[in-house]
């Protein structure tokens, strides 16, 4: 209890005052007694910490005191603090060289050795020497005063003794490119296959798998066979790759890879296509490949039951440049009133 505290009765404002010790942590809270009709109450607790007198530092700069110009030089810092002296820790703070009071890089973070300081001169200077000092400052949240060396330290610069020639080395890193493909072309379909009655007599389904876990031997032949009457290559005979996507962009953060289709249109005017939300693409799955960035857990993948309305993703990763394979199983329903014939979609895989 600090005694009673004071209302301003035009403001409303209750005031105190209270000695504290250093390096302390309080909660304050008033307490009003009434002494009519009223009712008592306590306010929240304020919280409010003392911090003590900052910590003095002293910043020393020390290194060699001759050079040449274009060979560099490391000059240390050294910021101790306490008696008896010993250095701050790592992340008390950071040191800000100085070349003849003009600021030189950024701060160095002070580690548990000190900052370390690169200096080399471009040019004798007109006094033949350069004066090297350092500015110490606390950290954020870190209770130390500010010390500078401003003595530091004079080193003599002089001409080499045979002039270098420097040669200016450039390179070109590419800006890459982000593809998505399948080995399949409007030439070239991708083939469901016959549809077939389910059990019930309800509906027709077909099904195949887009891409396999297993990878096609060089030279391998078509295994399946093209039903009659039909185009494109059986789904017996894929590539095993199903979507390939290759990242090379430099600094590449990762992708998302979509697909939407269009209805299947039937043959004739009279057949009603079938709707391209009856198209599934399930247990997708990534292929990885042996050697690449992309390993295992690098790429989440997810299935689409129905994707015509909207494009939706299947794949995605966050990190950079790689290569995946991409596969599963497409499968589409119709209903039992569907006219026989070829019906054909378009399915546009696209990676962002």
């Amino acid at each position: 209890d600090l005694g009673p505290a004071t209302l301003d009765a035009a403001t409303g404002a209750i005031t105190a005052t209270a000695t504290v010790a250093n390096s302390t942590s309080y909660n304050y809270t008033f307490v009003f007694t009434p002494t009519g009709n009223y009712n008592p109450s306590t306010s929240v607790a304020l919280p409010y910490s003392v911090n003590g007198p900052a910590a003095v530092t002293t910043t020393t700069v020390s290194g060699p005191t001759a050079t040449t110009v274009g060979s560099a030089i490391t000059l240390h810092a050294d910021v101790k603090s306490g008696s008896p002296a010993t250095a701050v820790p790592a992340g008390a703070g950071s040191v800000q060289f100085a070349v003849d009071g003009t600021n030189v890089g950024s701060p160095v973070p002070v580690t548990a050795t000190g900052a370390d300081f690169s200096y080399s001169p471009t040019a004798v200077p007109s006094t033949g020497s350069a004066n090297v000092t350092a500015t110490f400052t606390a950290a954020a949240g870190q209770n130390y005063s500010a010390s500078v060396d401003i003595t530091g330290v004079t080193v003599a610069v002089t001409a080499p003794a045979y002039n270098p020639d420097p040669q200016t080395v450039v390179v070109t890193v590419p800006t890459g490119t982000l593809v998505i493909s399948t080995p399949y072309t409007a030439a070239n379909p991708f083939n469901l296959g016959s549809m077939a009655l389910n059990a019930a007599g309800t509906g027709l389904s077909a099904s195949a798998p887009f891409g396999s876990p297993e990878t096609t031997a060089p030279g391998a032949t078509d295994p399946g066979a093209i039903p009659a009457g039909t185009t494109g290559t059986p789904a017996a005979a894929l590539t095993n790759n199903g979507v390939t996507i290759t990242d090379t962009r430099p600094g590449s953060t990762g992708w998302t890879a979509s697909a939407q289709t269009s209805n299947f249109d039937g043959p004739g005017a009279n057949a009603t296509p079938i709707p391209g939300d009856n198209l599934s693409f399930t247990g997708v799955t990534p292929k990885y490949v042996s050697g690449n960035a992309l390993q295992t857990g690098s790429v989440t993948t997810n299935d689409i039951t129905a994707f015509h309305t909207a494009k939706k993703s299947f794949a995605t990763t966050t990190h950079g440049p790689g290569t995946v394979d991409i596969y599963g199983n497409l499968g589409l329903t119709a209903p039992t009133s569907t006219l026989p014939g070829l019906y054909t979609a378009t399915v546009t895989f696209t990676i962002a």
